[in-house]
């Protein structure tokens, strides 16, 4: 499967059966980032849908500028002015 059709899977209707459980993944610790990163990927099939303890997690990124640090930040200002 394509990278593009890796991205389109819906987890409305994905087979569970077909998907990887993320917490059965093991790698070498040993091993450099990048060949770790790579195994990863490789053992998951599709990282953007995949389960975690059974349940099917779908995996989507913003089209923005802003990164998860700006949004945490963001959220925790929001959260302390109340």
């Amino acid at each position: 499967m394509n990278i593009c059709k890796m991205k389109q899977t819906d987890i409305r209707t994905v087979n569970p059966n077909t998907l990887v459980e993320r917490n059965d993944i093991a790698f070498s610790n040993n091993a450099p980032r990048e060949q770790r990163i790579a195994e990863y990927v490789t053992k998951l099939k599709n990282p953007y849908c995949y389960k975690i303890d059974g349940t099917v997690v779908k995996v989507t990124f913003a089209d923005c500028s802003e990164t998860i640090d700006d949004r945490l930040e963001a959220y925790a200002r929001s959260m302390y002015n109340r």
